[in-house]
């Protein structure tokens, strides 16, 4: 016998079949995949190694938002009823990571139990510390849309400093670990808060990666008018153009999520649309599960890969393996111009390499004896799982087009809501027409014969009163013309008042006037009867007489 002994062969991987194929690929993943990332401790620059509950779980939707844009409020108007330990408010009310899943019965489950079942698939969650598990926390009730969908809930992004840095775990981070994990990730702003603090920002750039997984909403749409809901709607993509890194803006989805919405009929107009599509972007999630399965699989694998030939090429410009020369040589600019060899060498682009920022600053966390090179066969197996294995994998994939009566009949009740001028929304968990291998939109189809017939009765009612009101307002200018022409003849009046008592005034005044003429006449028809007196007595020649005291006045 020899000292030497042989390797254990790992059991072989059965052929991939529709009923199987979490299975399979969790096989594939253990045996060609997490060797590698073993190898190269990918756990301490990326996530950890993932586990059987991850890929057996169930569609998961995350929600992002600052505070009180309506997460929660959201959550509750898609499975009819508040969560435990649910808070609503216009103040920061969620302080927790949530997971909403399904039970028979309602109940809490605190975080580090959550982290050590191994049915759930946050098992991971683990990595941040016991601080961030203290703020982890489960609440199941049974719901339809839960049954097939888990929805997590998440803090309201706060701004400043000092809020952010309290938090005691990294957040940026987490949110970073579960875009990778969920199936959808609901981006939510607020008519009112369009505003994006720095925290924010950081949050959508570790969005990157997932793309399409992004669903921009912006909620409390009925909060404004038309007018402003288009201008609110245009600030909101020139802000997200400058944070997302994509060519084009994604799609931002109008509407008001929550059991209490107060829809106008124009208004509703605008975002029945973007409503519907939104709930049905989130009824088809567990039809396509396994096709995001595979692609994250696959997004994963190239990632170890790039991640390995990254770490490679690094020490093989070493000569010499210490901590002098692995700082010397994971600096910046030395990063950055081995990555640039990487993409001739290898024939990459820019989207392939690994992030230089983040990569240098996970160096740090890492022992340099831990660091290796890429080893052959390793590097064959993941070629083979990228090449062979995923192929045969997507060609039995279940590709079923038909969802439980339950959740069609659930998201029939969502749709189905009336959109009408002062009415409020139903309940959904009242029971509706049962929807029978048909989908939300043939089911919707149906039921606007009944919505027209009602908008149109209300359309004549609102005729009616809009009659009522011009014969009002008719009514009201009349009164107001009366009045004017009361107020103009009463200034008639005092106006005439005014002149007959002008006139009588200057009647008092004539007849002074009259007497004082009379006396000047009567004086100059004095004089001129004296000056033919004199004359008359100058041509007889008689003296003339002397005058008398009176006529010296006079004169």
């Amino acid at each position: 016998m020899g000292w030497c002994t042989k390797e254990k062969q790992p059991p072989p991987i059965p052929q991939p079949t529709a009923a199987n194929v979490t299975e399979v690929l969790y096989k594939m993943y253990e045996q060609k995949l997490a060797p590698m990332e073993r190898h190269h401790i990918y756990d301490q620059f990326d996530t950890p190694v993932l586990t059987q509950a991850e890929l057996n779980a169930k569609p998961m939707v995350l929600f992002l938002g600052q505070y009180s844009v309506g997460k929660t409020s959201m959550i509750k108007f898609l499975i009819g009823d508040e969560y435990p330990g649910s808070q609503i408010g216009p103040e920061p009310t969620t302080d927790c990571f949530i997971a909403v899943y399904h039970t028979d019965e309602p109940r809490q489950t605190m975080g580090t139990t959550l982290a050590t079942d191994n049915k759930m698939p946050f098992q991971s969650l683990g990595l941040f510390g016991a601080s961030f598990l203290t703020r982890l926390k489960g609440a199941s009730l049974p719901s339809p849309i839960l049954k097939y969908i888990t929805l997590l809930d998440t803090p309201g992004i706060l701004s400043g400093q000092k809020q952010t840095s309290n938090r005691g775990y990294d957040f940026a981070s987490v949110i970073h670990f579960m875009a990778s994990k969920v199936d959808m990730i609901i981006v939510m702003f607020d008519t009112s808060k369009l505003d994006v603090s720095d925290e924010y920002k950081l949050v959508l750039q570790n969005l990157k990666g997932n793309e399409e997984k992004i669903k921009i909403v912006l909620n409390k749409a009925d909060m404004v008018s038309p007018k402003e809901l288009i201008r609110v709607r245009g600030a909101l993509m020139w802000s997200l153009s400058k944070i997302l890194s994509c060519v084009e803006v994604p799609r931002v989805y109008i509407g008001s999520f929550w059991g209490e919405c107060k829809k106008e009929k124009d208004l509703f107009d605008l975002f029945s649309t973007d409503y519907e599509d939104m709930m049905e972007a989130i009824r088809a999630l567990p039809l396509s599960v396994y096709i995001r399965k595979v692609n994250d699989l696959v997004k994963r694998a190239k990632a170890v890969k790039m991640h390995a030939l990254f770490m490679h090429e690094i020490l093989n410009q070493m000569i010499i393996k210490s901590p002098k020369n692995i700082i010397k040589h994971t600096s910046m600019p030395h990063l950055r111009n081995i990555l640039e060899k990487m993409k001739k060498k290898y024939r990459l682009t820019d989207s392939d390499l690994p992030d230089p920022v983040l990569f240098h600053s996970k160096i740090s966390n890492t022992f340099l004896d831990q660091w290796r090179k890429v080893d052959k066969k390793m590097l064959a197996k993941l070629d083979q799982f990228l090449d062979e294995d995923i192929g045969k994998v997507s060609a039995v994939l279940p590709m079923s087009k038909d969802l439980p009566d339950d959740l069609k009949q659930s998201f029939a009740n969502l749709v189905a809501k009336p959109s009408v001028t002062g009415t409020t929304a139903t309940d959904p968990a009242t029971p509706a027409p049962q929807v029978q291998g048909k989908s939300v939109k043939e089911y919707s189809a149906k039921s606007t014969s009944s919505k027209r017939s009602k908008e149109k009765s209300k359309e004549k009612s609102k005729e009616k009163s809009n009659k009522e009101k011009s014969a009002k307002q008719k009514s009201k200018e009349k009164s107001a013309r009366d009045k004017s022409g009361k107020e103009k003849s009463k200034e008639k009046s005092k106006e005439k008042s005014k002149k007959e008592k002008s006139k009588e005034k200057s009647k008092k005044e004539e007849p002074g006037k009259k007497s004082k003429r009379d006396k000047s006449k009567s004086k100059s028809r004095s004089k001129s009867s004296r000056d033919q007196s004199e004359l008359k007595d100058k041509l007889s020649g008689e003296k003339p007489k002397s005058k008398s005291k009176s006529d010296l006045k006079e004169v």
